[in-house]
């Protein structure tokens, strides 16, 4: 199963119900964190021509961002390679190099480091406090998450019994 349905499910339950908090203040509900996830993940498929299987970096400290970015990951039915934010750039860019990863979502703390010493695999740094970040919670929605292949796996072998 792909970990995006887990949001789409708690969405359908109880959209009203808090979701997204930055300490006593909530940022989205379920229904609205929902929309962002599909929103970033049709932007990510159609601009950025992400699709099950690609590897996508997320080097970022916690905020409610981090959680749309994973979110839209695996609603796009590609990979997370999360890095520690507290990593140096230098061993981040390791992590994305030998994961092949062509995108990478940061925090501004991280920024800027890491362009210094980006792989040449990564294609696209998008940071999460910038217009880009936006434009992307503010594109085309993706109708459903993808299958994962393992999931797939799991249903043929089922089907074949």
């Amino acid at each position: 199963m792909n970990p995006a349905e887990w949001l789409i499910r708690t969405a359908r339950l109880t959209p009203a119900a808090p979701a997204l908090l930055a300490g006593n203040t909530v940022k989205a509900d379920y229904a609205c964190f929902a929309a962002r996830v599909a929103r970033i993940a049709g932007a990510l498929t159609s601009d950025y021509k992400i699709c099950k299987g690609d590897r996508v970096a997320v080097f970022m400290s916690n905020s409610t961002e981090y959680l749309e970015v994973i979110y839209s990951i695996w609603f796009t039915g590609a990979v997370v390679v999360p890095i520690n934010a507290k990593l140096h750039a230098k061993e981040a860019a390791w992590i994305i190099e030998n994961a092949g990863a062509e995108i990478a979502f940061v925090s501004t703390d991280v920024e800027d480091a890491l362009s210094e010493f980006a792989p040449e695999c990564l294609k696209t740094i998008i940071c999460t406090e910038s217009s880009d970040y936006v434009k992307l919670r503010e594109s085309a929605a993706m109708p459903r998450p993808m299958v994962s292949a393992s999931t797939a796996r799991v249903k043929r072998s089922q089907n074949s019994w």
